[in-house]
């Protein structure tokens, strides 16, 4: 496996640029209470899955609310880009 090159801090501030522009036009974000301990175990659970926390809760939403994977990746906020 090659060896990765550490990204420059232009790259990061570029990233950076780049999120705070697009990530609010195509995403919204949701807080998530839970009991003081829980947030291990949740980590644990989702690495064992093989998905980030935010992976998990957004398949188990998808699934429980009955909607595909194409159709959930798609943008349904009339101001922002399907």
């Amino acid at each position: 496996m090659p060896e990765r090159k550490p990204i420059s801090e232009a790259r990061k501030r570029a990233n950076k640029k780049w999120n705070d522009e697009n990530q609010t036009k195509r995403y919204d974000r949701i807080q998530l209470v839970v009991p003081k301990g829980r947030k291990n175990d949740i980590d644990e659970f989702a690495k064992a899955q093989g998905e980030s926390v935010n992976g998990l809760m957004n398949t188990l939403l998808r699934e429980a609310m009955g909607v595909s994977e194409e159709e959930w990746k798609t943008v349904t906020d009339e101001t922002g880009e399907a």
